[in-house]
């Protein structure tokens, strides 16, 4: 199960996303061992006005639609943690899934090429297929395997974040 949701006002977002993910990495050592950037291992306590920007205009839409599509709506929900990932050319991101959380996210921020987009395993090692393209947020299970393939073509950022739904 993939769910895909569009980012309204997606243009705007972005450009106002990607000059603060930029203002950020000039502040931080934002490179990882695969050679992205990212602020995946900067404590979250770090001021991150991305973050700010996307909590507040952005995820409370994306989270309602899937609690929607997922027949959860309404109920509280919680996001643990959030990065942003930037590929260049050669840039990977292996095999691996998200423990300790219900559902992994990606809002495709940048994505010039559909090719490069998450590849998805089913428990079975298939690989999912599914439509989505940039300006999109996919929503999976955190227990499927995904990774970004090697990147071959024009720059690719991605906001990641894991999403919980609580209960009493």
């Amino acid at each position: 199960m993939i769910l895909v949701n569009t980012v309204k006002s997606h243009e705007e977002h972005k450009k106002t996303l990607l000059k603060l993910i930029g203002d950020f990495e000039q502040l931080h050592d934002t490179k990882d061992y695969t050679s992205c950037s990212t602020d995946f291992g900067i404590s979250q306590d770090e001021k991150r006005d991305y973050l700010d920007h996307f909590h507040l205009h952005i995820l409370d839409d994306i989270i309602e639609s899937v609690s929607k599509q997922l027949g959860l709506a309404p109920c509280e929900w919680d996001v643990p943690i959030a990065w942003f990932q930037r590929y260049n050319q050669s840039n990977v991101h292996f095999w691996h899934n998200h423990a300790y959380s219900q559902f992994t996210n990606c809002y495709f921020l940048e994505l010039p090429d559909a090719s490069y987009k998450t590849e998805i395993l089913d428990m079975n090692g298939n690989t999912l297929e599914y439509d989505a393209k940039e300006g999109d947020i996919i929503t999976f299970p955190a227990w499927m395997k995904h990774r970004s393939k090697p990147n071959e073509g024009e720059q690719k950022t991605v906001i990641a974040f894991n999403l919980d739904f609580l209960f009493p």
